[in-house]
């Protein structure tokens, strides 16, 4: 038992161990110093000691713990803290532990999960990374996430799905601490659409990770005393307010229509992100992304236009892109509502995908992980 613990402990994050570090650091030397100072009883002094302490020991028993996110994780529900929420509690379990390395790892919403968490679970090769309504601005919140998992190649799983729509900032509190740099960046991309208002909480919880977190705390509450339950991602709102395939699509038929304006933004963040996979050598590879046959029909102009220019894109920053008709087609029958696949047809494509990277791998037509220098 003692063997194992170590064993879990040498598979932590060196981010993780440097923390403790600096935390227990932090509790011993004031501990040491209000000890030297109760003689010269100064109170006010004697109270800074103490609130180092008290956040230091906060720290570590809350944020800096990976025992704390797998109790939260068991004993909050998803009707208690909703979608994204939970995904977040899961995510933050995991990143203090070294995973992987994956020879392909999968990016992206409940979409891409719903596509290869099947075949994932049967073949360690390949991992999946995703939270609820994830999209482009969450693949650069979450970069060092998915770094951690030490990926070869990436997938990611892009249509106008993923573009005609708004960067999701009140996703954005949940996400990981940001550079300032990286914060100011962010900023001066979201004021040019006029999305500067719902950066301050951003901010905030950037800054501020017991902000960040307090949906944890307000989840006990709904689970102990039964106060109202989470707001549902704007996305699951869709299953959840038309429980009826074609009353699904119509719903995504009426976010599409409407979607052209966001296009531009998401696209600079999907560039942002190939940027900085090519600057960490890491190999992308972007499939053209899909959605039910029914809504597909009546948005083919502007899922043909994106697709276009997710393309080009990808050229830029030496990703590969794979055309839909290179790969499984979905039929009608494959998906459980709108935009999420049944686990059987997720697997059968994942499978077929699979097989054609690794031909081309075989043909040395490319190498896994490796980019052109």
């Amino acid at each position: 038992m003692l063997i194992d613990k170590f064993a879990l402990l040498s598979r932590t994050t060196l981010d993780f161990k440097i923390s403790i570090i600096i935390y227990v650091t932090i509790i011993i030397v004031s501990s040491v110093m209000l000890l030297l100072n109760r003689k010269k009883k100064s109170k006010k002094i004697n109270y800074v000691f103490l609130i180092a302490i008290l956040f230091s020991t906060f720290r570590i028993g809350i944020i800096h713990n990976p025992i704390f996110f797998k109790i939260a994780d068991a004993g909050i529900s998803l009707e208690d803290i909703g979608w994204r929420q939970k995904d977040v509690l899961r995510t933050e379990r995991k990143r203090f532990f070294q995973i992987g390395p994956y020879d392909y790892l999968a990016v992206g919403s409940s979409q891409t999960a719903a596509i290869y968490n099947r075949y994932a679970r049967h073949h360690k090769r390949i991992g999946v990374f995703s939270l609820a309504g994830m999209g482009p601005l969450d693949f650069i919140l979450y970069q060092d996430y998915i770094k951690n998992c030490f990926p070869k190649t990436i997938l990611l799983y892009l249509s106008d799905f993923d573009l005609c729509k708004a960067p999701n900032l009140s996703g954005a509190t949940l996400a990981p601490f940001q550079s300032i740099s990286k914060v100011k960046n962010l900023f001066n991309l979201v004021w040019n659409y006029g999305l500067e208002g719902d950066f301050a909480e951003f901010f905030i919880s950037n800054y501020l990770p017991e902000y960040r977190f307090q949906f944890i705390f307000k989840g006990v509450v709904n689970k102990l005393f039964g106060k109202s339950k989470a707001t549902p991602h704007p996305d699951t709102q869709l299953l959840e307010k038309h429980n009826t395939i074609d009353s699904h699509i119509d719903a995504l038929n009426d976010k599409l229509k409407n979607g052209s304006t966001w296009v531009d933004i998401n696209l600079k963040m999907v560039e942002i992100f190939l940027q900085w996979c090519d600057t960490n050598r890491i190999k992308v590879i972007i499939i053209e992304g899909d959605y039910h046959p029914k809504a597909l029909r009546l948005n083919l102009k502007i899922h043909k236009t994106v697709s276009e220019k997710i393309r080009q894109s990808a050229e830029k920053f030496h990703a590969d892109y794979i055309d839909r008709e290179d790969l499984l087609d979905f039929n009608e029958s494959d998906f459980s509502d709108a935009v999420h696949v049944n686990a059987k047809a997720g697997y059968t494509f994942t499978e077929r995908l699979i097989r054609i990277l690794d031909a081309l791998v075989k043909s040395k037509k490319f190498q896994l992980g490796v980019i052109p220098a």
